[in-house]
C-alpha cells in the first residue's frame, strides 16, 4: 500500500500516474521490469509496484530503470520520468525500450 503522500500526488497528477503504471506494465512485458529507481541521489531497489510508485512520486524527476545482474551481459534499461509535465512526463528512454514503450506513444498520442 503506498503512502498518504503518495496518494496524493497520484491524485494531482492523475496523467503522470496513468504514463507511470503503463510504463511499467510496458516494461515488465518485455522482460526488462523496474528493479530500481535513481531518484536524484542514489538507485532505490524495488520489489513491487507499491515500491517503484513510492520512488517515483517521491520526486520530481526519476528514472525507472531495469538494471540487469552483472554477469547477464545485458546494459541497464531505463525511463526518465518529469512529473509536473502531463502528457510530456515520459521524457525519454532507452532505445532497447523503443518497441515496447510503442503502447504508451499511442496513448499519449490519445490525450494530446
Amino acid at each position: 500500500m503506498v503512502s498518504e503522500f503518495t496518494t496524493k500526488a497520484m491524485w494531482n497528477l492523475p496523467v503522470e500516474t496513468e504514463i507511470v503504471t503503463r510504463v511499467m506494465k510496458a516494461m515488465e512485458d518485455n522482460g526488462t521490469p523496474v528493479n530500481h529507481v535513481w531518484d536524484g541521489e542514489e538507485y532505490v531497489r524495488v520489489h513491487t509496484r507499491d515500491d517503484i510508485l513510492e520512488a517515483v512520486f517521491s520526486v520530481d524527476m526519476s528514472r525507472m530503470c531495469f538494471i540487469p545482474s552483472r554477469r547477464s551481459g545485458v546494459n541497464m534499461s531505463y525511463v526518465l520520468i518529469v512529473l509536473g509535465n502531463e502528457e510530456d512526463a515520459l521524457a525519454d528512454y532507452t532505445m532497447d525500450l523503443e518497441t515496447a514503450l510503442q503502447p504508451v506513444h499511442e496513448y499519449i498520442d490519445t490525450i494530446r
